[in-house]
């Protein structure tokens, strides 16, 4: 339930900066227990959806947008450094940071 709450603040604060500052996305980094291990990046905020591509943990990325799916997970749609790919990855695997590196 905590993660819910923790996830539903995130997805709040995203949705403010947002439209307070929209020409600036928030950006995070793929995080994964295992070095190295692949996260799906989906056409839409849903595990039944089609798989796009995969990240890798410790990948940045911009996070441009944010869902609460059906599925009770925060999901984010978010634009890869580098490689400018985008889809939607599950909350869990996204650690946000600020705007400095």
């Amino acid at each position: 339930m905590k993660r819910n709450v923790l996830f539903s603040t995130i997805a709040a604060t995203l949705f403010s900066l947002g439209m307070a500052l929209p020409a600036f996305a928030q950006p995070g980094v793929l995080n994964t227990q295992e070095r190295g291990a692949q996260i799906n990046v989906r056409s839409q905020p849903s595990t039944q959806s089609e798989i796009l591509h995969y990240g890798v943990g410790g990948d940045w990325v911009a996070v441009l947008d944010v869902q609460e799916s059906d599925d009770g997970y925060i999901w984010f749609y978010v634009k890869f450094d580098g490689t400018n790919a985008e889809g939607w990855i599950r909350g869990d695997f996204l650690q946000l940071r600020d705007y400095r590196r």
